[in-house]
């Protein structure tokens, strides 16, 4: 589905049960994904909806990418590299695992 509003609620909830995860990547992770699909509906593009943006390896790519970027904007909580990976694959995955 382009629009994942439905996926923050499932994500909000993983990330109350464990709260020692990053809430904010797990959020971000559960939709960074449908920003491609979002562009296809918009613009009428003449691409499929989940070509390329919902395969493993940009799921990866792309939760490294969030890990490091909140990593690098860790000043307030210092949470782990390790912590922030994990958080953004449970998002992202969630995300994959969701829309099969």
């Amino acid at each position: 589905m382009p629009f994942t509003p439905f996926h923050l609620g499932i994500s909000g909830l993983i990330s109350v049960i464990f709260r020692k995860l990053d809430w904010l990547l797990i959020l971000v992770g559960s939709v960074i994904l449908d920003f491609w699909p979002f562009l296809v509906v918009v613009f009428s593009l003449p691409y499929n909806l989940h070509d390329f943006s919902h395969s493993f390896l940009i799921a990866i790519i792309v939760s490294i990418i969030l890990a490091i970027v909140r990593f690098n904007l860790n000043f307030l909580d210092k949470k782990s590299f390790k912590n922030l990976f994990f958080s953004s694959i449970i998002g992202i995955f969630l995300l994959n695992y969701l829309e099969l």
